[in-house]
């Protein structure tokens, strides 16, 4: 692991683990569970603009309520329990940060398993 990414994994480690719990209130989503659910949820956005394009008879926006309400279904949370956490996070910025990073880390990680992305090239002639 490089030096760069060891030094994001290390605090959102230290963070996560030492503390963070007696500073989550109770009703809020804890920062482990709420990575999950926000990676998911992440992924279903880019699942609903897909079946958006795909399915004429509904919106873009109705595929993502349904799957967002699958997603908090899955994860055994309401759509109020996951409406107050945010806003609890976006109120304390550096375990928010930390969940970012998290995402961001796990997403670099899951890549190589995603066909890498290759441009294509027209020839000139």
């Amino acid at each position: 692991m490089s030096t760069r990414k060891l030094f994001f994994v290390i605090p959102a480690f230290l963070l996560l683990s030492c503390g963070s719990k007696s500073k989550i209130p109770a009703g809020i989503i804890s920062p482990k569970n709420m990575q999950a659910v926000l990676w998911d949820l992440i992924r279903v956005e880019s699942l609903a603009t897909e079946l958006g394009k795909k399915d004429s008879s509904k919106t873009t926006l109705e595929h993502s309520a349904y799957l967002q309400k699958n997603i908090f279904a899955i994860h055994h949370i309401s759509r109020e329990e996951y409406t107050k956490s945010m806003a609890f996070y976006k109120t304390h910025p550096l375990i928010m940060q930390v969940l970012m990073d998290s995402l961001t880390i796990r997403a670099q990680r899951e890549r190589p398993a995603i066909a890498p992305i290759v441009p294509v090239q027209k020839e000139i002639k």
